[in-house]
Parts: structure tokens; sequence; C-alpha cells
């Protein structure tokens, strides 16, 4: 029923560790590898496969070294079979049960057409795929269910999360990664597919543990992304018209709208996500500047439309990301409701390699 496609490239021990955790659950679920990798490195990939067992449908595909992610995602998808799909990294670990959760539930009910469950980002003590779990952060997956288009995109892009590892029909799927190739913005690549996803359907988060990521959130708004240098690239217009024009078309479509309209409605929308994105921006590089001094920064901002609420909204942004933390002794009583999924990606991640 579902595949959980996993694109690797030189990374052998972080697909060494994925196919120990997944060889040690009773996966019952498809694998679909599609590696990119050196020769030396794919072949460790090939041996790193004998952690599955014999009970793993698994698929191993390999792929020219110099191949983009977007085709071989898309060349990887076009060789799926069953009729749900799901993207992960090889540093991103499906809670087996999760996954079977989100199938049951677009089985019943075909007017969604994505979800997934609770996730969380991890970070080791180090940089590689086995250490000591040192933190853990919730990761937003939302519940979208208006009853049109338009509105559920609004709603998206309003409070955005990437749907790319929510697990999908893969008929969908496959037609939104394929639009996304018109795109050579990376951002723009992720927020297509999601954008014409929600246009197409709602999205449900389900109860229970779904998935854990490697990264590290904490730095999620005091990254290098500045959407005011993004916006003023030279090929940023080119880009938003190929994008808009690509929604505009899939709402017209869902909406039953004239196609002028469906782009007067994804301009309007667009602009909930990229204001709001300016705004905490702004706040964040420049509310410093304040210093405490009344007759300075904030003298200033009285005249500036819309300044309070930008504070405001980083306010409530930065006290929801430390609401975000959860405290990994935590995960590991068996009182937490994430207990027994969390446990076997514990071990996994904490483990010492062969």
């Amino acid at each position: 029923m579902l595949t959980v496609l996993v694109p690797t490239k030189n990374r052998a021990p972080f697909l060494s560790r994925l196919c120990s955790y997944y060889g040690g659950r009773a996966f019952k679920h498809k694998l679909l590898i599609v590696d990119s990798s050196e020769p030396s490195q794919a072949d460790e990939n090939r041996r790193a496969l004998e952690l599955l067992g014999n009970d793993v449908d698994v698929e191993y595909k390999l792929y020219d070294n110099d191949i983009g992610f977007l085709e071989k995602v898309n060349a990887a998808l076009s060789l799926v079979s069953t009729p749900y799909a799901v993207l992960g990294a090889d540093d991103d670990m499906f809670i087996p049960a999760g996954l079977s959760r989100t199938v049951e539930f677009l089985e019943a009910n075909s007017d969604y057409v994505l979800a997934h469950g609770d996730a969380m980002t991890f970070s080791l003590n180090t940089s590689g795929a086995w250490g000591k779990l040192e933190n853990v952060w919730r990761y937003e997956q939302r519940t979208i269910e208006n009853p049109t288009g338009v509105e559920r995109l609004v709603n998206h892009l309003v409070n955005y999360s990437t749907t790319w590892y929510s697990v999908h029909r893969s008929e969908l799927l496959r037609e939104n990664l394929l639009a996304a190739t018109r795109m050579v913005d990376l951002l723009f690549v992720e927020l297509l597919p999601s954008g014409l996803s929600l246009i197409q359907g709602k999205a449900k988060k389900l109860d229970g543990l779904y998935m854990l990521r490697q990264g590290d959130t904490a730095k999620e708004y005091n990254d290098t992304f500045d959407p005011f240098d993004w916006i003023t690239t030279s090929r940023w217009a080119e880009q938003y018209e190929r994008f808009r024009d690509c929604l505009a078309e899939a709402l017209k479509f869902q909406d039953k709208i004239e196609l002028e309209e469906a782009r007067a409605l994804i301009k309007q929308a667009f602009w909930s996500y990229l204001g709001k994105h300016l705004g905490l921006r702004w706040q964040s590089n420049y509310g410093h500047l304040n210093a405490g001094s009344r007759s300075g920064w904030r003298q200033a901002a009285r005249g500036i439309p819309g300044a309070r609420r930008v504070r405001d909204a980083l306010r409530r942004r930065l006290k929801k990301q430390e609401g975000n933390v959860i405290s990994v002794q935590g995960l590991l009583s068996p009182s937490s409701p994430f207990y027994d999924d969390f446990i076997p990606v514990y071990r996994a991640l904490t483990a010492t390699p062969a």
C-alpha cells in the first residue's frame, strides 16, 4: 500500500543506521532506496541493505553521481506502484505504526490528499549518524480542512509547514513533483508541490508518533535565509510568475473559477506567506536597534504600519519555539505516550556502529 522513498548520496553511515532501524522493526511497507553515491559509498550502501533482513520489501536503484535531486526523485516516483508514497531522507526515521495510521486514514477519507502525525527533530552531540541524543523539538505538522482550495492554500501559507514528509497519494505526488521541475529556485521547488497538494485536497495530522528528523530547529529563525534577499534576486519575478500560474491553473480547476481570479487569489495567499516572513526577519535583524530607548527605534517604529503586529508575532513565535522543546528524559519514561515508538529510534541513534 505504501512506498517509502529514500534518496541518498555519499552518506553510507546514515543509510546503515536507517536500515538497522527498519530491519529491527518488522517493517511492512516497501522501501525504495535511490542512490547517486560515488562507487565506494554505493558499495557500502548495498551492504547496508543486508541489515534489513529477509522480511523487508526493498528495492535499490543506483543513478549517476551527477543527477540532480529532483530529477532523481521524479525518476524514482515513476517506479512506485503502491497507491501511497512518502519521501524521507536517509536521516529521517519514520515510525512504522505511524505510517500505517496515515494509510488507513487516507483509504477511508477520499477528500484528503495527505496525512502525517506527531513529528520531532533531534540533534546528537556529533554531526555523524550515531552519538548521544542531546535535544528534541516538536516538528510542526498541521491539519488543514477548509472546504475550498483557496482557503486551504491561505491557511497553509499563513502558518507554513512543509508537506514534503507527509504520506501522499502517489499519483498526485508524482504530478506535483513533476510540476516542481519548472522551478530552479529551491524555495519555490519546496513551496509549489505543497501548495498544489493543499489546493487539491485536505491534510490531516493524526495523533501518535510519526517521524523523527535529524537537525537543529533551535536555529530555525536565526539561519541565513533572508526573504528580502530572496525577492530581490534577478530571477525572482520570473520564478514567481511560473509559481503563480501553476497554482492558478490548479485553483481554477479545483474551485471552478476564472484564471484571472485564480491568479489574484494566489497573489493574496502568497502575500500572507511573504509578508509574515519579511516582517519577522525585519524585526529579527533590526529590532535590537531600540536598545531600550524610546527615543530611538521605538519612537520611529510608531510610524511604521504593522510594526506592533510584527513585534507581537515574533514574540509569539519565539515563545512557541521555546515550547517546542521536549525532554529527552521524558520521552525515555515509560509513562510517555510516545515511549514504545521512540525507544527503537533512540536505540538506533545511540548504538555502537558496526
